[in-house]
């Protein structure tokens, strides 16, 4: 009976660790839209939809408000520098072109030393003791 709940044991735990990554894989995904303004200051009071949507006019893209799924700022405030404003696009094709735009050296000028990053983000390894026995239990 030992032998049988160790192995329901371990089946579990792999079960788990299954369960976590598929988690992070789905947020990984999730973010893989999201971009980045460094270099906007900071006010009191401020609206970061508002900036980002401001910077999509600036770029020539009037009417993609509507791409916008939501901003704010992260981070922790360093040697003076103002946070960075993530936002979270509905679309990977406007997130491209965007980012083009952003790097035309025509319009880059428009943004006053405001840049746009893509979001990257790593993808964890997995040990290969818990791969070899994940692969033990299929």
């Amino acid at each position: 009976m030992t032998a049988k709940w160790k192995t329901l044991k371990k089946l579990q735990e792999l079960s788990n660790i299954e369960l976590k990554n598929k988690l992070e894989h789905l947020e990984r995904h999730s973010r893989d839209i999201n971009i980045r303004l460094i270099g906007v200051e900071e006010e009191e009071g401020e609206h970061c939809m508002a900036i980002v949507s401001d910077h999509f006019t600036l770029l020539g893209f009037e009417e993609a408000h509507g791409e916008l799924e939501n901003a704010h700022r992260t981070g922790r405030r360093q040697d003076g520098k103002a946070k960075h404003i993530n936002a979270k696009l509905y679309s990977r094709p406007f997130q491209r072109n965007l980012l083009r735009a952003a790097k035309n050296p025509q319009k880059k000028h428009l943004l006053n030393g405001v840049r746009l990053a893509e979001r990257r983000f790593r993808t964890p390894k997995i040990p290969k003791k818990k791969l070899r026995k994940k692969r033990l239990y299929q």
